[in-house]
This record gives structure tokens, C-alpha cells and sequence, in this order.
């Protein structure tokens, strides 16, 4: 059985042969499923679709943070914004900086699907 993908790609991708698929290359797609079905939203980001506890990511936000719901508007093409506290590098605050700062993440913008 094959793995499924629901995806907003520039491209079509509904047979392996449209993928570049490589399990050694870098930058390459790699089968890591099969048989489970995934909304690719964008690079580094995707969800499970159904199961008990759905796998999920969301490059650069913190996933526990994010709902479902968020994460089916980001796959229709509006993408969450986080307020998160990041803590500066140890040479910043050696030279003065703050130990924390508020920072604004917002998640990857979904490219405008082609047919």
C-alpha cells in the first residue's frame, strides 16, 4: 500500500514517479510511511490526517501550541502567527543583551498551487 499525500505543491505529485525520491540524498523526498495519509502544507510542515495522536510540524512554531483547526486554515492558505520568548545568545547577553526576547513567528506561506 502506498502512502497518500494531500498537498499544495507548484507541481503535480500524485504518482512517486513526479517526486525526486531518494532515502540517501539530500534535499530529496524519503519514504519514512506508507499507508498514512499526510496534508503537506509546505517544506518542514504537515499533519496526519486521522489517528489517535496525529503527527505533526510546523518548521520554526511550536506544534503543541497549534490546534487542528490551525492547522487545516494554514492548509487552506492562512498560516498562524505565534508571540514566543526566545533566549539570546550567550555572547549578546555577555555584551549587555537582554537574557530573553519577544519575538513574532509566523508560519510558512503556503505557494499557490498550479493545475
Amino acid at each position: 500500500m502506498g502512502s497518500v499525500v494531500n498537498s499544495i505543491m507548484s507541481r503535480s505529485a500524485s504518482n512517486k514517479r513526479d517526486l525526486d525520491i531518494d532515502p540517501k540524498r539530500y534535499g530529496a523526498w524519503k519514504i519514512e510511511e506508507q499507508g498514512t495519509i499526510y496534508e503537506i502544507i509546505a517544506k518542514k510542515v504537515y499533519a496526519e490526517v486521522g489517528g489517535e495522536k496525529p503527527k505533526r510540524s510546523a518548521k520554526g512554531l511550536n506544534v503543541k501550541r497549534l490546534t487542528p483547526d490551525d492547522f487545516a486554515r494554514w492548509y487552506e492558505g492562512t498560516a498562524p502567527v505565534q508571540d514566543q520568548i526566545q533566549i539570546n545568545n550567550f555572547l549578546s547577553v555577555m555584551h549587555g543583551a537582554d537574557m530573553y526576547r519577544a519575538q513574532r513567528r509566523e508560519g510558512t506561506r503556503v505557494e499557490s498551487a498550479t493545475t
